[in-house]
This record gives C-alpha cells, sequence and structure tokens, in this order.
C-alpha cells in the first residue's frame, strides 16, 4: 500500500481507539447514554472543524501555487519577448513541480536581461567617450528595448574598432 494510504488508516485507526477509551470512560463514570451521545458529538464536532481547517489551508497553497504558475507564465512570456527568444515551452509535471520550474526560468531570464542591459550601457559610456575624442556618431541602437544578443556583438565590435582607430 501507498504510505500515505496506510498513515490515513492508522489516522482513522487512533479516532476509531480514542473513541472507544472516551466511551468506555464515560461508561465507567455512569454518564448516560443521551448525554454520551452529546459529548461524542462534540468530538465529532472538534475533529471536522480540525479537519475542515486543514483542508482549507491546503486549498489555499493549491490557489497560491496556481497563481504564481499564470503569473510566471506571463512574466515569461514578456522575458522571451524582451529577449528575442521563441516561446517558452513547460513540460507536464506536479503543480508544485511546474511553479518551482516556472519561478527558476523567469529568474534566469531576469538575469539575462539585466546584463544585457548593463553590457549595453557599459558600451554606450565607451562609445560616447570615444565619438567624443573621434569626433564620430553614436552608434545607432533601440535604447528603450532590450538589445539581442547579435546586437551587443555588433556594438562590441563597433566599440572595439573606435577603440583600434583611436
Amino acid at each position: 500500500a501507498v504510505p500515505s494510504e496506510v498513515l490515513a488508516s492508522e489516522a482513522v485507526s487512533c479516532l476509531n481507539r480514542a473513541l472507544a477509551a472516551l466511551r468506555d470512560i464515560w461508561e465507567e463514570i455512569g454518564i448516560p447514554e443521551e448525554q454520551r451521545l452529546e459529548r461524542t458529538d462534540v468530538v465529532r464536532k472538534h475533529i471536522k472543524s480540525l479537519l475542515d481547517m486543514m483542508v482549507a489551508e491546503e486549498e489555499s497553497l493549491k490557489e497560491r501555487l496556481l497563481k504564481s504558475i499564470a503569473l510566471c507564465r506571463k512574466e515569461l512570456d514578456t522575458l522571451c519577448r524582451e529577449l528575442q527568444l521563441g516561446p517558452f515551452e513547460t513540460e507536464e509535471s506536479t503543480i508544485l513541480q511546474m511553479e518551482k520550474n516556472l519561478r527558476t526560468c523567469v529568474e534566469v531570464l531576469q538575469k539575462q536581461k539585466r546584463d544585457r542591459k548593463q553590457e549595453l550601457k557599459a558600451l554606450q559610456e565607451q562609445d560616447r567617450a570615444l565619438c567624443d575624442i573621434l569626433c564620430t556618431a553614436l552608434f545607432s541602437i533601440d535604447t528603450g528595448s532590450v538589445p539581442s544578443l547579435d546586437d551587443l556583438n555588433r556594438y562590441r565590435r563597433h566599440v572595439a574598432s573606435l577603440n583600434t582607430l583611436k
């Protein structure tokens, strides 16, 4: 049997043993059947309340994970567009694994985006300094978007040729 099923049946056994023990105690004390019923109902309500609360907490966790998955997918779509990458493919897995994978991918792509923008900024500063010295025009690049790897390579070559010229 599956370990979780074994544990579940043990929980049911614990409950049955506890109820049997309570019935024995109530009988020894001499509590009438009507009051025993009431007390058993109080036990039932306590247990039901506890289990309902636990189920609600786990449902809430599932909802948070699903919300996180949706947000990550949206963020990934945006990052893939900005970084000029193909659409992001996810393999089927559990909710927990999928959420973790998507979150990790978002972090990786955000880092790529930051790195590209930082390199662009550094190249622009070098370009500006060299253009001031050489009286040439600045390299033409769209600064509003995240540069592609090709853009960065072209810009690197341009700055290198200006350095050689200098």
